[in-house]
């Protein structure tokens, strides 16, 4: 475990230098696949990963979770994954469409979990962002969602209600994870996060071998 924290620019900077670095080593040998939340905690880093030496056609990109509404919806995760960061790899062709993997509302999410297994079954990489309550993609506190794969929720505790995760599984098997806590109404998640005796979701992410925690909240002494 190793914790990153200063002022936001600072630290959403070097989560992306830190990514980089670790896509371009693992993509000497093979692809990669790179799991990516959405919401507003990760844009900056994302936006930070535009102008990186990434050898993104190596690049598989898959989304952590997803609202069940339209791609083009204000609020699905994929929308603000494109417009932070594939709208410009794209642009450039810096990477082909066909690394882009979002999830289609149309089709299930055993169809998703097959496409994942195309590339391995599991996230090289895993980017995740932390909610207030310490929920990690759609894992909410007292919401089991075990098994394989992606899973299927229909009573979200947050708006929408449907929506598709990854399964603790798939937080747990990953081989690096990078979790970031912004904004002072994320210290208490932070709190439980670092506490011995919590098992909110965001703490799944400590069974990987090699995690990252990235903060802008100053540690209390």
């Amino acid at each position: 475990m190793k914790i990153i924290n200063g002022n936001r620019k600072s630290v959403e900077l070097k989560a992306a230098k830190l990514i980089s670095k670790l896509l371009r080593k693992k993509a000497k040998n093979r692809e990669v696949v790179f799991g990516i939340p959405g919401g507003n905690s990760v844009q900056g880093i994302l936006r930070n990963l535009r102008d990186k030496k990434i050898p993104w056609n190596k690049i598989h990109i898959f989304m952590a979770d997803e609202r069940l509404v339209p791609l083009t919806d204000k609020k699905s995760n994929y929308r603000i994954v494109k417009e932070s960061l594939l709208d410009y790899l794209i642009k450039n062709k810096k990477i082909s469409k066909e690394n882009i993997h979002p999830f289609n509302p149309k089709k299930s999410v055993k169809e998703y979990t097959k496409e994942l297994k195309k590339y391995g079954g599991k996230f090289d990489i895993l980017l995740l962002s932390s909610g207030e309550d310490g929920h990690i993609a759609s894992l909410f506190p007292n919401h089991i969602c075990k098994g394989k794969g992606y899973k299927l929720i229909t009573n979200s505790p947050k708006p929408p209600k449907k929506r598709v995760t990854i399964s603790e599984e798939l937080v747990k098997n990953a081989d690096t994870g990078i979790i970031v806590f912004f904004g002072e109404e994320k210290r208490e998640a932070l709190n439980k996060f670092l506490a011995k005796k919590s098992d909110i979701p965001a703490k799944l992410i400590t069974c990987q071998k090699n995690y990252y925690i990235f903060t802008d909240l100053k540690r209390k002494k």
